[in-house]
């Protein structure tokens, strides 16, 4: 059998559609690593450990409820991408705030990834944050997405 009849009966698709799409991919600016694992698995902490400050939230139990990428910039700060009910609250779709590492901003940066109590089966203000730090690793367009635990809650398994 010929790699082309194999590769179109192990995944139902023509040989040239696949490396089109592999083509696609090796083109994409970024290069996204995803850091999954069970509710309160370490994820956080893990992250935390490589960019060498407490810039993620931590807790014994979940600690992360939105999508946060952490990407190479000179300039330390989280851009926060507002889900559209808050766009119409606050009138804008990002927040941009800077991580100088003040009590303040943490503050900030955590009311947006983190739902807690009842809150917990809504879905969390941010679509997803970004956040931008100059550690060397992310130079190349590598991005490590740091994602809510598996079994978070129904409401985020589904959205």
């Amino acid at each position: 059998k010929s790699t082309k009849k194999q590769l179109k009966t192990q995944f139902d698709r023509a040989a040239e559609d696949i490396l089109k799409d592999v083509q696609t991919q090796l083109h994409k600016e970024e290069c996204p690593i995803l850091v999954a694992g069970e509710t309160s698995s370490g994820k956080s902490t893990f992250l935390n450990l490589l960019l060498g400050e407490d810039i993620l939230p931590v807790a014994h139990m979940s600690s992360t409820s939105t999508i946060c990428e952490v990407k190479y910039g000179e300039t330390k700060q989280a851009v926060v991408h507002l889900r559209r009910s808050r766009i119409k609250i606050l009138g804008q779709k990002i927040v941009t705030i800077p991580l100088d590492g003040t009590e303040e901003h943490q503050t900030e940066l955590k009311s947006y990834m983190h739902l807690e109590g009842a809150s917990r089966d809504a879905l969390p203000p941010a679509e997803k944050i970004e956040i931008f730090w100059p550690l060397p690793l992310l130079k190349g367009g590598i991005v490590i997405v740091d994602s809510p635990g598996v079994g978070e809650s129904e409401t985020m398994d589904k959205g």
